[in-house]
């Protein structure tokens, strides 16, 4: 574990804001984006209750309350939508906006161009004319300005007011309530680059990223007008406690210590560069069923023993030598059971050679294929005319024809050398074994039936280990006189 205060061996820097981003708690959608963070600071406090005791009345314990976090950040731009948020308002299209416009009388009567409006704040829907004082009302139908008399062909400029669909607007209301947001905020790292002559020279090697889960902010719209300082926008604000009932995990909170902020912090490069090695769970052992996918369960063990699902594809599989007649692997782990028995599947990081393990897959379930079939022939009598032979092979069945008055005949198969035979059924008495290991030859007596004609029946049971068998059924039929 990491106990330097550095960070993988950099020594890291905060400066600056890159941008801010707030969304609604409920709903999750983004609310508020600022990519002009000019200052940004992040506050806590807590009151420390000293409790003392003892002879000299010594403080023997503090006890923590009252703990607190205040966010102040300044954007550098003008944000509508950031003062809507800090008040509790919303922001709305077709705002009331002031027109100047130049008005030709016509007769006595002046016309506005824009459909009029009151001004916000105003009930009546009202103008000046020429910048004088006097206020007169417009009419809301005609758009004619009521009680002043013009004179023809004089032009006038008539100050009032209409809404624009280009203008947004938002009030800040008496009964205030500030937005609660869940704020995120990102802060560049920096580090110095390693190699000679280059020791002073700083890269952005990395983000912290703060998040307050629920930040209420605090209804402040400051707005400057001046000629040589521009607006910002402030946003400003106070986290709350945060317990929400939802499943643990890093992005909620505990009802044991709710959660006021986080602070994670991200170094760019090789994603695996703080990984300590990798495991399987279950002692990288895996059982496969088979013609069925399962997903190997490798993690990386990080410096605190924790462990951490990889991205699949920041890792090389591969099958093992003399495992691929049991297994298959994908690029992203998943391996498939082809044969009963055991493969192995070795695994490595795309980034680190050093980085490696490798997993033991047991298949089971997978069905025990048929030994190989066996060819038949007939010796003897010689095949030809009315002798003849048929089936062996794929065809379990054997039907041979022989002329009359044939006492024995004989039958040559062809085997591998891990095969065996057993004679078995009705004539099994009959026949009799012999040949070699791969060509064994199966003699029949057919004296019984050599005259009169007739049948001998028989089995030839082929075995072979992690085999299924197989069975020929063998007729062999001498001709009648």
């Amino acid at each position: 574990m990491n106990v330097s205060g550095t960070i993988n061996g950099l020594t890291v820097y905060a400066k600056g804001t890159m941008y801010l981003k707030c969304f609604d708690p409920a709903t999750n959608d983004l609310i508020f984006y600022s990519d002009k963070i000019v200052t940004n600071q992040l506050q806590s406090t807590v009151n420390l209750g000293a409790i003392n005791a003892g002879i000299g009345n010594p403080v023997v314990i503090q006890i923590p309350d009252t703990p607190s976090l205040t966010q102040t950040i300044t954007a550098g731009d003008f944000s509508l939508q950031g003062r809507a948020l800090s008040v509790g308002s919303t922001v709305a299209y077709n705002g009331v906006v002031p027109v100047d416009e130049a008005v030709a009388a016509t007769g006595t009567t002046l016309t506005v161009g824009q459909t009029p409006c009151a001004p916000l704040g105003g009930c009546d829907i009202v103008c000046t004319i020429n910048n004088d004082s006097t206020a007169y009302l417009i009419d809301a139908e005609s758009m004619q300005v009521q009680g002043f008399t013009a004179t023809e062909g004089t032009t006038y400029c008539v100050h009032y007011y209409t809404q624009s669909a280009n203008a947004m607007q938002m009030s800040v209301d008496t009964l205030m309530s500030p937005a609660v947001v869940r704020s995120l905020y990102t802060i560049p790292l920096y580090a110095t680059e390693a190699g000679q002559g280059a020791s002073n020279k700083g890269s952005h090697v990395g983000n912290c990223y703060i998040t307050v889960p629920r930040m209420q902010f605090n209804g402040d719209v400051s707005t400057e007008g001046s000629q040589t300082t521009a607006a910002t926008t402030n946003l400003t604000g106070t986290a709350l406690s945060y317990n929400e009932a939802c499943d643990a995990g890093i992005q909620c909170g505990s009802s044991a210590s709710p959660k006021l902020a986080y602070m994670v912090v991200e170094i760019f490069g090789n994603p695996d560069q703080f990984v300590e090695s990798l495991a399987v769970v279950g002692g990288n052992e895996l059982d496969v069923a088979y013609d069925e996918g399962t997903t190997i369960p490798v993690k990386y063990v990080m410096p605190d023993g924790s462990l951490v699902t990889p991205l699949m594809s920041n890792l090389t599989f591969a099958v093992a030598d003399g495992s691929t007649q049991y297994i298959s692997v994908s690029p992203l782990g998943v391996v498939t059971g082809l044969s009963n028995g055991t493969g192995t599947v070795n695994i490595t990081s795309n980034y680190n050679a050093n980085l490696t393990t490798s997993v033991q897959c047991t298949v089971t379930g997978a069905p025990t294929p048929p030994t190989e079939n066996v060819t038949f022939a007939l010796t003897t009598p010689s095949a030809g005319g009315s002798n003849t032979i048929e089936g062996g092979g794929a065809s379990m069945t054997v039907t041979v024809n022989v002329e009359n008055s044939t006492s024995s005949v004989v039958l040559t198969a062809t085997k591998t050398a891990a095969q065996s035979v057993e004679i078995g059924g009705t004539d099994s008495g009959d026949v009799s074994a012999g040949g070699t290991e791969t060509n064994p030859t199966y003699t029949v007596n057919t004296t019984s039936v050599s005259s009169a004609g007739g049948s001998k029946s028989f089995t030839l049971t082929v075995s072979e280990s992690n085999k299924t068998s197989i069975t020929y059924n063998v007729t062999v039929t001498v001709a009648g006189s």
